[in-house]
């Protein structure tokens, strides 16, 4: 009978023994389910975070290139300006020659009347 118990002992003691290193593999195996999870978790984010980045990267090169075509456009449109101001300095110099020599013509007419 003694027997007997020592033996369910033991083959109660080796189940214990089995059942505790069955529960520490599934928390093993859990931890590294969680641990890939985590990886695959960071891996999303940080590619995330890099779309996110070129699509940044992307808006300010339209930006900055939207605003070259502006100031384009303004130079464009200054140069414009310039050549109307000019044209109107050589039209209002023109007009000046004329009246100057009007002038000329005027005294020199008054000059052989006296």
């Amino acid at each position: 009978a003694k027997e007997e118990v020592g033996q369910e002992r033991v083959m109660r003691a080796m189940a214990q023994a089995e059942k505790a290193e069955k529960e520490r593999a599934e928390r093993e195996l859990l931890a590294k389910m969680e641990e890939i999870q985590s990886e695959v978790e960071l891996s999303r984010l940080e590619k995330a975070r890099m779309e996110a980045e070129k699509a940044q990267k992307e808006m300010v090169e339209a930006q900055l290139k939207a605003k070259i075509e502006e100031m384009a456009g303004e130079a464009e449109h200054g140069k414009e300006e310039l050549a109307r101001m000019q044209a109107e300095k050589a039209e209002a110099a023109r007009v000046e020659a004329e009246l100057q020599e009007k002038m000329e013509e005027v005294k020199e007419a008054a000059e052989m009347e006296r």
